[in-house]
């Protein structure tokens, strides 16, 4: 029986693409960078911010560049009022079922802390998560499993009773390497035609659906 949920966050909790394509592009614009579409931007998310920059910059991608585009992205965040971003239809009842079913949940995700916070105090301020955990660094990011083991160190539930539930390739490595059971569910930025794996214990299509999840075990 699985006691503990651990969710990654943008495209699986949060809708947040529409925030990244009009920050990111405003941020490549004064580098001289082109802009991107939103589907330039579903094939660059996945890692941490460096990484989707660097993915976004492809040819022009080096550390001067990233940096550049990194430091002009936070400042353009930092002063961005978002009307955007909210969690996918159906998130905040079924983390409500979840926790009124005594199952513990958490968060861990390559997006930095702070942000998670935010978002969470802000949609989310009835749910009582166990463990936030973004990317802090120097801290490694995702897919290794640095932020799920700090979240195991807050609980003596065993692994198998633990699921990590994300949207991306990125997100099975991470189970995968944490030894904990993945649930892939399909509204958020993937391609996933591409996703082939043996190791996801399910894949999902509406998050009521993780109401299922709760008594399944490898």
């Amino acid at each position: 029986m699985k006691k503990l949920f651990i969710f990654d966050f943008d495209g699986t909790l949060f809708n947040t693409i529409g925030q990244l394509v009009h920050n990111m592009n405003q941020a490549l614009k004064a580098n001289g960078f082109r802009e991107l579409t939103l589907d330039d931007y579903k094939l660059a998310v996945g890692g941490n911010l460096n990484q989707v920059i660097s993915n976004v910059l492809q040819s022009d991608s080096n550390p001067d560049n990233i940096e550049s585009v990194k430091k002009s992205y936070l400042d353009i965040v930092k002063d961005f009022e978002d009307n955007i971003t909210l969690p996918f239809d159906g998130i905040e009842e079924i983390l409500t079922y979840l926790q009124d079913n005594n199952i513990q949940l958490a968060i861990n995700s390559n997006r930095y802390t702070p942000s998670i916070e935010f978002y969470v105090k802000k949609f989310l301020n009835n749910i009582k998560f166990l463990d936030i955990q973004g990317h802090n660094p120097p801290n490694p990011s995702k897919p290794d499993a640095y932020g799920i083991n700090q979240i195991l160190n807050k609980t003596s539930i065993d692994k198998k009773d633990v699921v990590y539930v994300g949207d991306s390739p990125t997100d099975i490595k991470t189970a995968k390497n944490a030894g904990i059971d993945c649930i892939i569910v399909t509204w958020g930025y993937a391609d996933y035609d591409l996703i082939d794996d043996d190791y996801i214990l399910k894949t999902i299509s509406e998050p009521g659906q993780l109401k299922d999840v709760i008594r399944l075990s490898n």
